[in-house]
């Protein structure tokens, strides 16, 4: 998904709504040592600032790099932050570094999702805080995709997840998921393309009623974990 779509006014709402979840799953904590995975333009680094001693952001794409120079001009950001080229299934960090790791809209991505939670696993304390967006199985995309798949018997989306096997792959690796909210249960295109003020808060007031009353997993674009050592 284009980082431009999250600069519509709709999309500003679901940006702000993922921001608020990893904020809040921080816990208000400070002074951490967070890594990035997917940093993409900063859109959610960016405002972790306040939590920070220091971010770090890894990306795939080098491009990236310029186009946070650009958007993030405040000297304290940059004193705090760093940007490098890298491999989310590699990351080039020693074992223990990071008090927190926030993957938002990236693991899905990985060709290898086991290789990426594994190398987040090891790369951070052991009291840290693994932040996870999980691209859910049970979302609208899949039932947009119905047509394709019984044309070509294959979805062509990113990976898909459900909670359990997230749940049993991170048991695996001494984890649990403690706590996980929903992103978005309207498709992201209503949100981009609404301009109109009143359509889009009721909208985003059909929005909260949804996240209010549906299952936490049905319709959901996403899911997003918090995970602690147990």
């Amino acid at each position: 998904m284009s980082q431009s779509l999250f600069n519509s006014p709709g999309g500003k709402i679901i940006s702000n709504r993922e921001i608020k979840i990893v904020r809040y799953f921080l816990g208000g904590k400070d002074k951490l040592r967070i890594l990035d995975v997917g940093v993409g333009v900063g859109r959610i680094a960016c405002t972790l600032i306040n939590n920070a001693r220091e971010i770090i952001g890894v990306d795939i794409n080098r491009k990236n790099a310029y186009l946070i120079s650009k958007q993030v001009r405040n000297p304290t950001f940059f004193h705090k932050f760093q940007f490098l080229v890298a491999d989310g299934q590699y990351l080039p960090f020693r074992n223990s570094s990071f008090d927190a790791i926030v993957c938002i809209r990236t693991l899905k991505y990985f060709p290898n999702y086991e290789l990426g939670l594994k190398e987040m696993v090891r790369v951070l304390k052991r009291k840290g805080i693994l932040i996870l967006e999980i691209s859910n199985i049970f979302s609208w995309e899949i039932l947009l995709h119905i047509p394709e798949f019984l044309r070509t018997r294959k979805l062509g989306l990113p990976h898909l997840f459900v909670i359990p096997k997230i749940t049993r792959l991170l048991l695996e690796r001494g984890f649990k998921i403690t706590d996980s909210l929903p992103t978005y249960k309207i498709p992201f295109f209503f949100w981009a393309k609404i301009r109109n003020p009143i359509v889009l808060k009721l909208l985003a007031l059909t929005h909260r009623l949804l996240l209010a009353i549906l299952p936490q997993q049905f319709m959901s674009r996403g899911i997003i974990v918090k995970c602690e050592m147990y």
